[in-house]
Formats: structure tokens, sequence, C-alpha cells
């Protein structure tokens, strides 16, 4: 089975050298790296046993889930294989937005993801200064 199409990461054409792998039933099947940004062509192996088996694919190691195909013997199927950074999703949940919506806004993202670590840095710098027993130093 030969499956060929686009790559995006973050809803941008995932570079050149991006590692996509295959695997029917969680079991590794297939690796390929990107050569050109953003195409893909993957032979995935098989046998008469992993007929019909689901296919799922990572790249560069995180699961892709927009894409529900099973393997079979034969032919070329065109699939986009589109995936988010954990950074992405957790930032745009944490904001309540959407993040297909803000794709190619990646530095709102990253500034809003600055503005949260700052904050998490000043708390915890207020929970350690606030939880300091005196010196005893100023006893009468």
């Amino acid at each position: 089975m030969v499956i060929k199409g686009n790559v995006l990461i973050d809803g941008i054409e995932a570079p050149a050298g991006t590692m996509v792998k295959a695997f029917i039933d969680s079991r590794e099947v297939s690796s390929y790296t990107l050569a050109e940004t953003g195409d893909y062509t993957i032979t995935i192996p098989g046998t008469n046993d992993d007929e019909g088996a689901k296919l799922t694919f990572t790249v560069n190691g995180i699961p892709v889930s927009n894409v529900d195909l099973a393997w079979n013997s034969g032919g070329v199927t065109t699939r986009t294989l589109a995936m988010e950074t954990p950074t992405t999703t957790m930032a745009a949940a944490a904001l309540g937005s959407n993040p297909s919506a803000s794709q190619n806004n990646g530095s709102q993202t990253a500034t809003y993801l600055l503005v949260g670590v700052i904050a998490a840095l000043v708390i915890l710098a207020i929970l350690y200064l606030s939880s300091r027993k005196p010196s005893g130093k100023n006893k009468q």
C-alpha cells in the first residue's frame, strides 16, 4: 500500500527532514523522511493478515489524529497528515481559542505562552516568599 500527500505541522507545510512513521495496529511498519517541504510518499508493507487493520501515523513522534485508514494490499491513497505540536494545542486551549484559527500567527501564540510562563514564575516566587519563616534575628 502506498500513501502520499502533504504533511502539515500547526497548519504549515512540514520542512524537509520531518519524519513520518506508519503503524499497523501499533506496530511500526514504515518510516519516511521528507526530502522536500510538505510532500511525502510512504510505502506500507503488510501481509494478508493485515488486510483491514487500522493504520496510524506519527510526525516527528507526535500522533496524527486526522487520518482514518485501513491497510489494504494495493493501490495509492492520497491523504494530508495534519498534526499540532503539544505547545500550540495547550496554548490554544488555555486561551480558549481554536488552534486552526491561529495557525499562521505563531508570534502571538509565543507571546501568550511567554506571558503564561512569567505569570507562573511570579506566582511561585510569591508562594515561596510567603511560606518562609521569620529568621528570628529581630527577637527581643
